[in-house]
């Protein structure tokens, strides 16, 4: 039986149809041409940017970049991708679609990717039909993640300032009840410093110098001195672990409220500068 697929045979098959497979060759490329430009295949611009996270802190197991990644893909940053560019519009769907919330994200999950690099960054890559459209994306994600950064920053402060504040009104109420303590020893027992009092005692006994006054301070500083000696130990660790967590509470309290601080550096500078031009103005005035 003849083979009609060797080498022989088809290029024999080629020459003998070399007109009409022309022809398919050049129809092919028009065509081609045809639907795969502009009119059939909307052609989408990339913008891409590499993001590192030096702005978070470790509160889990989970590495500041996987971290980063929970943040930059949640939901909250492509609502507010949606909504300020008004993305149903933009890919041309149909806002009264009772599933125009599912074709929106899942539009946008097509078009946009993160992916970690091998440098602990994050990859953020973007297509679009329009390349200005698809930068300010770019850029909006960045801006929208650093502000839940910054929030989620102001919230674990905010917490921890409520946490040290609590922990200073405890080390507060330890404090007075020590004192309190100490204050009774030392108005019915006659006590002040027991290291103090213990070598006056000593000194006096060793000398002859013997009374009653002294004899009643022996007895008080066996009977009440060590009570003494560990509340005023006690009343100074916890004295130290204030002061401590009021660092602490301090340096909280600082991040919690930064931007506030920005604001109130503004308004004194312009303030500062209003009175100065009054000032001035008054001055010249009076030449």
């Amino acid at each position: 039986m003849k083979k009609y697929f060797d080498n022989k045979s088809i290029f024999n098959l080629i020459k003998k149809w070399k007109k009409e497979l022309s022809l398919v060759v050049i129809a092919s490329i028009i065509l081609s041409v045809i639907f795969s430009s502009a009119i059939f295949i909307t052609p989408k611009f990339k913008s891409n940017a590499i993001i590192y996270p030096i702005n978070l802190s470790t509160y889990s197991e989970e590495s500041e970049t996987e971290q980063m990644l929970q943040v930059i893909q949640s939901q909250e940053i492509r609502d507010n991708i949606f909504k300020t560019f008004n993305l149903g519009k933009h890919y041309e769907l149909d806002e009264k679609d009772p599933y125009f919330y599912t074709y929106l994200n899942k539009e946008l999950s097509e078009n946009l990717t993160f992916r970690e690099t091998k440098y602990e960054s994050v990859e953020i890559e973007l297509l679009d039909k329009d390349p200005q459209i698809a930068s300010d994306i770019i850029d909006s994600i960045i801006y929208f993640y650093n502000k839940k950064v910054l929030f989620l920053h102001q919230k674990k402060s905010w917490e921890m300032v409520r946490i040290t504040n609590r922990d200073i009104n405890i080390l507060k109420r330890d404090i007075k009840k020590f004192m309190d303590s100490i204050k009774n020893i030392r108005k019915n027992y006659g006590l002040l410093d027991f290291n103090i009092q213990a070598k006056q005692v000593s000194k006096n006994y060793a000398k002859g110098n013997i009374s009653n006054e002294l004899i009643n301070l022996k007895n008080n500083l066996a009977e009440n001195g060590e009570l003494l000696k560990g509340i005023s130990t006690s009343l100074e660790s916890k004295r130290e672990n204030l002061d401590s967590v009021r660092r602490e509470y301090d340096i909280h309290f600082s991040d919690a409220t930064y931007p506030i601080r920005w604001l109130i550096v503004v308004l004194s500078v312009i303030s500062s500068l209003f009175v100065s031009i009054i000032a001035i103005g008054f001055i010249e005035n009076k030449k």
